[in-house]
């Protein structure tokens, strides 16, 4: 715009300049009226601060609503334990659209946010604040203030849980370790499981053994019933020498 105002001088007026600006605009923000509507008495739009004081307007009104409604929602809101300055400003920037730099009850409300927070609090609330721009400002370095000594704080308390620990563990290490009652009742199962396993293959192979034997004997049995039997009695020596003989096993 400035450029153009350079290029231009004398014939790039308020009235070129509003009529570029409407020409910008699209969706619910293209139809610009004659007047701003949205404070009493309505003012004209025939230069770039009252379309800008018209946008804001607008936008409030679109995205947030009435302004009572913007202030009973500013005053609902709060620093998070989870924001940071830029967070937080653009939460609340939407909320205060319109309202004068030096409010004083937005500027107040805005310093309450920040009572979840002790020390953020107690130290911008002895700050001379001048304006809500300034608000945002002295935030941010009492924010960053604030992060610096928290870390220091931080790093300090860790150093003798660091050394607690290291202790505990060097102990917990030097101690003798024991079973549990869980781990001695499964080594005992398994010890059981063992000997039960052992013991079944032993009555196995005592079962094996003497189906060997009894086999044996049958044959033997079997083999003895083969053999016929010597007439009894002999009727000398001879015929029990010939009968004898003639077998396998002379017994």
């Amino acid at each position: 715009m400035t450029a153009l105002e350079d290029a231009n001088a004398g014939d790039f007026d308020d009235a070129v300049k509003v009529e570029i600006m409407k020409s910008k605009m699209a969706g619910k923000y293209a139809s610009v009226l004659a007047q701003n509507n949205f404070v009493n008495p309505a003012v004209n739009i025939d230069s770039p601060d009252t379309i800008r004081a018209w946008l804001n307007k607008k936008y409030q009104r679109e995205t947030i609503g009435t302004k009572n409604l913007a202030i009973q929602r500013l005053s609902q809101e709060r620093f998070q334990s989870y924001d940071t300055p830029d967070t937080y400003e653009a939460r609340i920037h939407p909320l205060i659209l319109g309202v004068a730099n030096n409010d004083a009850y937005v500027l107040g409300t805005l310093k309450t946010h920040l009572s979840g927070d002790c020390k953020l609090y107690s130290w911008i609330r002895n700050e001379n604040i001048a304006d809500i721009n300034e608000f945002f400002i002295i935030l941010k370095n009492i924010w960053l203030k604030c992060s610096s000594l928290n870390e220091g704080q931080n790093f300090n308390q860790a150093q003798p849980k660091k050394k607690l620990l290291a202790k505990q563990n060097n102990s917990i290490i030097s101690q003798p370790v024991f079973p549990s009652y869980y781990e001695m009742q499964k080594s005992f199962q398994a010890m059981m499981e063992k000997q039960k396993i052992e013991s079944k293959a032993e009555i196995e192979k005592q079962k094996a053994e003497i189906e060997k034997l009894k086999a044996e004997f049958e044959t033997k049995m079997t083999q003895q019933s083969k053999k016929s039997c010597p007439p009894v009695p002999f009727k000398d020596y001879e015929q029990m020498q010939e009968f004898y003989e003639g077998q396998d096993d002379p017994r």
